[in-house]
């Protein structure tokens, strides 16, 4: 019952470890597959995380461009003589044009003081000037200055600028910072794009601003150092952007850009960008195009459009995920070498019994189970010890078996010896019986012939009598021998028992073992059916030596009884003259005595016979029961 539990607990480790491999190759299948969805969602991914980092850039760059029109539209404002002293207004003059000495300014004098670098000229401002006076100058002046790889027509949609501009009258400021879009570039590309814009003039009045290389300097500075704090960039893809340009003029161009509301961005219609006209544009070997242009009708308006490439914006939630499926992974891979370890240690105590079992059943008794089983302290270990016990008792019966297979031949040689020495002895008993029947059929002849011839028979019946005498000695002699041949059968038929017990505690303990002991049982079966017939064999041996003993008993009583009757027939030939008639009476009941024990010496050489037969087979038994044992090796 212990050896079944054992391998009913085996057995549900197995089916355990099946679940768990195929548990595993589930879970291996459904990672594969969810790593096969996710590099199909690679790319809305890859936009869902450059449009949130984009969002982040937005708000910082808004908050810093807030920051510096604030300042500046302070500074403009004390310069235009709206609040503060000359004074004031020098020092603000000058904290304003020392640092940005290389920018001119447009103030309110009626002059534009700037150089012809974008495009720009000198120009009357009286009324409401045209504001920059020539759409298709700048336009060229800004394609040979910047350098943009083609021409395209700026599209004729209009910006929907969340703010507007300075108030003098009013004394208000506004933002000038829209929401950032999505737009699809000229060259087919996902831009991420927003527009910043500052006041030219306000009320036909010119109240101070930066020219468009300042306003793109610093921009370029907001937008790198944001960029910075809000974002990982792919530095290795830069530049690259294709902004659309303008047929100039007042007409409206062809419209390249178009609504991407599908990526993330709530879908927006752009605003008419009417007559526009790109008066500045540069990128500086970096990731993003700066675009500086002014919007038709609002000249008091400049804006810089800043364009990046939403591919080569990236986010650490893409290399997250990618990390995360790369540790799923390694551990899946760790799981599966893991439960292989588990598996291979649990396995190999069974690959070891059963190859133990194998080696034992075919007949290598020399080495039990293996001690790397039977030292373990589970179920495994607990089998292994007892197979190594079944192992150990059964080296030890068929030890006993060999011991008790080589006594058997012993006894079996030791039997046949004394069947010879019988065989003989009665042999010649026989002849001596022959004699004895000769001499009395002569002295029965002599006394029938004549009264003469009584002391000649007188002295032949005295011989026979002797010889009756030495009869009767052989006879016991015989007797003996069948007494010690009737022991020594007797051990003999014990070790049949004994080999007999031995096999069938055998045939138990295989069927203990089960299957690793179906060898045992046939071996088993082979020793307990030689036993039987040492056993039936060494009872007929018994019960022949039983007979020839009753028959030498029943000679030596018919030897004593003719004793005392061959001494009469002396005194009856003594007195023959006296008692002639009834001599030969008495030689007829010699005759008939000596031809019944002639009868009995036969019987007895037939019994010897017939014991010499069974020694034989005996003998025989005992080997096949040796070769039987040998198979074994202990």
């Amino acid at each position: 019952m212990r050896v079944r539990g054992v391998l009913k607990r085996s057995l549900r480790v197995q089916v355990s470890l099946a679940g768990a491999t195929m548990l595993i190759v589930v879970s291996g299948i459904l990672i594969a597959f969810a790593v096969f969805r996710s590099f199909r969602s690679n790319r809305q991914v890859s936009n869902l995380s450059a449009q949130l980092n984009a969002t982040r850039l937005s708000r910082s760059i808004g908050s810093h461009f807030n920051d510096v029109l604030s300042t500046l539209r302070t500074l403009s404002y004390i310069v235009a003589g709206e609040m503060g002293s000359d004074s004031t207004r020098a020092g603000a003059l000058k904290a304003l044009g020392a640092p940005l000495m290389q920018y001119p300014l447009v103030l309110h004098f009626g002059m534009v003081l700037e150089p012809n670098a974008c495009g720009w000229r000198d120009a009357d401002f009286a009324g409401r000037p045209e504001f920059p006076p020539s759409g298709r100058f700048a336009t060229e002046a800004y394609i040979g200055h910047a350098g943009l790889p083609e021409y395209r027509p700026i599209p004729s949609e209009e910006f929907d600028f969340s703010g507007s501009y300075y108030d003098v009258g009013k004394k208000e400021f506004f933002d000038f910072v829209s929401e950032p879009k999505l737009v699809r570039g000229a060259n087919g590309e996902t831009l991420w794009t927003l527009t910043l814009s500052v006041p030219i003039a306000v009320h036909g009045e010119y109240v101070g601003v930066m020219t468009c290389d300042m306003l793109l300097d610093i921009v370029d500075m907001l937008v790198a150092e944001s960029a910075r704090d809000s974002m990982e960039v792919d530095l290795l893809s830069p530049g690259g952007v294709v902004v659309s340009s303008s047929t100039g003029g007042r007409g409206r161009g062809t419209p390249v850009w178009e609504t991407l509301g599908d990526a993330g961005f709530a879908e927006t219609d752009f605003a008419r960008l009417s007559d526009s006209t790109i008066i500045s544009s540069h990128s500086a070997g970096r990731f993003y195009v700066l675009t500086a242009f002014t919007v038709g009708g609002s000249p008091r308006l400049m804006s810089v459009l800043v364009s990046m490439p939403l591919a080569r914006v990236t986010s650490p939630a893409w290399r997250e995920a990618m990390v995360f499926v790369f540790t799923g992974l390694v551990l899946v891979v760790i799981f599966v070498v893991m439960t292989a370890v588990a598996m291979r240690y649990l396995m190999r105590p069974v690959d070891i019994l059963h190859k133990d079992s194998l080696r034992m059943a075919s007949g290598d008794m020399r080495r039990g189970v293996s001690r790397e089983v039977t030292r373990r302290n589970d179920e495994f270990g607990e089998l292994g010890r007892a197979v190594d016990g079944l192992a150990n008792s059964i080296r030890g019966m068929v030890q006993g078996m060999m011991v008790a297979a080589l006594k058997l031949q012993e006894v079996s040689d030791h039997t046949s010896e004394q069947s010879r020495a019988l065989t003989e002895s009665i042999v010649h008993v026989t002849a001596l019986s022959d004699s004895a029947t000769a001499s009395l059929l002569q002295f029965v002849e002599k006394l029938e012939g004549s009264i003469e011839g009584a002391q000649e028979a007188k002295s032949a019946i005295v011989e026979a009598g002797d010889s009756m005498k030495t009869l009767a000695d052989r006879s016991r002699t015989s007797l003996q021998q069948a007494t010690r041949i009737a022991k020594e059968v007797e051990i003999l038929r014990e070790l049949a028992l004994q080999t007999n017990v031995l096999a069938l505690n055998a045939a138990v303990e295989s069927a203990r073992a089960g299957v690793a002991g179906r060898g045992f049982a046939v071996v088993a079966t082979e020793v307990r059916k030689l036993a039987e017939r040492s056993s039936t064999s060494a009872g007929e041996i018994i019960d022949l030596a039983d007979v020839a003993s009753e028959s030498s008993e029943q000679t030596s009583r018919e030897m004593v009884r003719l004793e005392p009757q061959l001494i009469r027939a002396v005194e009856v030939i003594n007195a023959v003259s006296v008692a002639n008639a009834g001599t030969r009476e008495e030689s007829s009941r010699v005759q008939r005595m000596m031809q019944e024990l002639g009868c009995a010496i036969l019987q007895h050489a037939s019994l010897a016979e017939n014991l010499a037969q069974s020694a034989r087979e005996l003998e025989l038994q005992s080997s096949e029961l040796q070769e039987v044992s040998g198979r074994f090796k202990t």
